[in-house]
């Protein structure tokens, strides 16, 4: 995937919590969902892995560059809606 945003920081959300924002918009998980988390330094850490991934606008990024944002993203899409399934 291609770099296409120049900037990623760590913002409070209106709603509560922290999200993360590239050139303003904010992050979307692969099921549509805004990033959230209620830590403001995971916030920051996923948003220094987003400003280095890929390295400059247009770079060649992976999905390992994220892992942080790929770890959150499944607890929030996956695990939150149904955690009975995943004690079972």
């Amino acid at each position: 995937m291609k770099r296409f945003w120049e900037a990623a920081l760590a913002v409070p959300r209106l709603e509560g919590g922290y999200g993360v924002v590239l050139d303003g918009r904010p992050l979307r998980l692969p099921g549509g969902s805004i990033l959230t988390t209620s830590s403001r330094p995971l916030a920051e850490a996923i948003a220094d892995e987003w400003q280095q991934a890929g390295g400059a606008k247009g770079g060649e990024m992976h999905p390992e560059d994220v892992a942080l944002t790929r770890l959150l993203g499944s607890a929030q899409e996956r695990i939150a809606p149904n955690p009975h399934a995943i004690r079972a």
